[in-house]
């Protein structure tokens, strides 16, 4: 009976290892390799722009803050130079709206707009004001195109000497895909 048990158990050893190895030689090794790449957009394909500065130059805000001149800069529309001068009593305020518009060449992207940056050519003139920028709407789809970029501009310390300003106002946008 012992040498029976050995025997089975030996034989039921042999069978599962012959199994093991029978499979092992008739399965296939499946290998999967490659390289992925993902290309940029070029601003042929998603570009997002100041349009329109919808303050004129010479414009007179209700304190009597003047844009002496408010114009979109560069060829490639990123940014937005203003003068403003005759700041005279604390809180004097004027507000500035400027279009921002997505050129849609890519389907299934939209435009995911970035805080913008409103700060001055000279950070000297920094402590005398109090700047505030914002987007109405920070995502732009092909079927909303067109956000408003509003800044207000306060006189928050009144400065000794006649002081004109001059502010640089620019934003970034990142390609999203559409959802």
């Amino acid at each position: 009976m012992k040498k029976r048990r050995i025997f089975v158990f030996g034989f039921l050893l042999i069978a599962t290892l012959l199994i093991g190895v029978g499979y092992a030689a008739v399965s296939k090794h499946l290998q999967i390799s490659g390289i992925s790449s993902v290309t940029a957009l070029t601003s042929a394909d998603f570009d997002v722009v100041f349009v329109a500065a919808n303050d004129a130059a010479d414009t007179t805000s209700e304190s009597g803050v003047k844009v002496a001149s408010n114009s979109i800069q560069s060829s490639d529309g990123h940014v937005v130079i203003l003068s403003l001068s005759d700041f005279k009593e604390l809180n004097d305020t004027i507000t500035l709206t400027y279009d921002v518009q997505y050129t849609v060449k890519e389907d299934g992207i939209n435009a995911e707009l970035t805080e913008p940056s409103c700060g001055f050519v000279s950070e000297a003139n920094g402590s005398f004001f109090n700047v505030q920028c914002s987007f109405d709407d920070s995502t732009l789809t092909a079927a909303d195109d067109t956000s408003t970029l509003t800044v207000t501009i306060t006189l928050v310390k009144v400065p000794t000497d006649d002081l004109t300003v001059d502010y640089k106002i620019t934003f970034s946008a990142n390609a999203v895909t559409a959802e």
